[in-house]
Formats: C-alpha cells, structure tokens, sequence
C-alpha cells in the first residue's frame, strides 16, 4: 500500500509539519528569495514585500495574527507610515549574492 499520505496527495504541511509557502497568500504571486526569506512578524506568516507595504499604509497588522507589525529597528515602536518604513532595512539574504 506504501506511504497513504502520499497516496491521498496530502503533503507534511497538511500533516502539522509547517512548509515555506511558493506563493504570497494575499496577492498569490509567485515569492522570490528575498520574499522567501521575509518574515515581518514573529508568528511566522508569509507574505511578499509588496503586499506587507500595502498593510502597513493601511492598518499595519499580521493577517495571520492581527498583531501590529513591530520595527526592529525601532526598538519596539510600531510601523505603520510610509516614513518609518524607510528608515527599516531588511537583512540580506544569503541567496542573493556571494558575502566578499
């Protein structure tokens, strides 16, 4: 009979095993690495950039958690205009290029 999860097509995601998404679950465009690598809010919810500046114009809240999305740079204070967001700078990611 073999592996029945893989029968029914279930994958470990479905199984209580989190998975890293392909896809933004707001606009369903395909993620790149560095949207991949993103995760703004300690719940671990995926989005793509795009999508995560379009909730801090608006709200600024996780749509997974509904917690507001925190600055790490700013030592805790909440970040939600267009301002703020310039001065957050995100960490590199190691698929994007060769560290000299």
């Amino acid at each position: 009979m073999g592996n029945c999860w893989v029968a029914m097509g279930i994958g470990s995601a479905q199984k209580g095993v989190p998975s890293k998404p392909t896809s933004c679950p707001i606009c369903y465009e395909d993620l790149d690495p560095t949207d991949s690598s993103f995760l703004p809010c300690p719940c671990g919810f995926h989005l793509c950039l795009f999508c995560h500046k379009r909730i801090l114009e608006a709200d600024g809240r996780c749509p997974a958690c509904r917690k507001q999305y925190i600055s790490a740079s700013s030592g805790g204070e909440t970040v939600g205009s267009e301002r703020e967001m310039g001065n957050l700078r995100l960490s590199r990611s190691c698929s994007m290029g060769p560290r000299y």
